[in-house]
């Protein structure tokens, strides 16, 4: 297994929630046989992605979210020591990813103790649409950028 996994998550259909398998496809594009790190996409939340996630070192995940505080596609940096302390994280979902991470921990399993959370504000993640705002879009463009710069580049180096 790799050291590190980059995992897009959201729902193909249903418009701007696509955002973070948009950028794990833009990602596996750029980087289609990359050695140290796996990009999946997952339309799964809460607790599903506790399989998901064991095994890995570091973990990557690009979700939206929708604090209603901020304009569409402005993309939040969020580490591990946030999500553990906002168990609930911003899932509609089901379970919290913080309630995963601290579900991990009591279990004692093989979970990443790194996990960075890029999530892009969208307005909406209930309507059915194959594509997405304009904003939502240059943020894909932006936080697969970032992701390149800050975790591919630099285990290549």
């Amino acid at each position: 297994m790799k050291d590190t996994v980059i995992l897009g998550l959201g729902s193909i259909i249903r418009g701007d929630d696509s955002v973070g398998i948009r950028v794990a496809r833009l990602l596996k594009e750029r980087f289609p046989k990359h050695l140290d790190i796996d990009i999946k996409e997952s339309d799964e939340a809460g607790i599903n992605l506790l399989d998901t996630l064991c095994g890995y070192r570091q973990a990557v995940i690009i979700d939206s979210i929708i604090t209603e505080k901020n304009t569409e596609g402005t993309i939040h940096r969020i580490g591990t020591k946030e999500l553990f302390m906002c168990r609930h994280y911003f899932s509609s979902h089901n379970i919290g990813l913080g309630t995963v991470i601290e579900l991990a921990h009591q279990m004692d399993v093989a979970f990443p103790k790194d996990i960075v959370v890029f999530a892009v504000e969208i307005k909406n993640s209930c309507s059915f649409s194959e594509g997405v705002s304009k904003r939502v879009e240059e943020a894909v463009y932006r936080v697969a950028n970032l992701i390149e710069k800050e975790f591919i580049l630099s285990v290549a180096t």
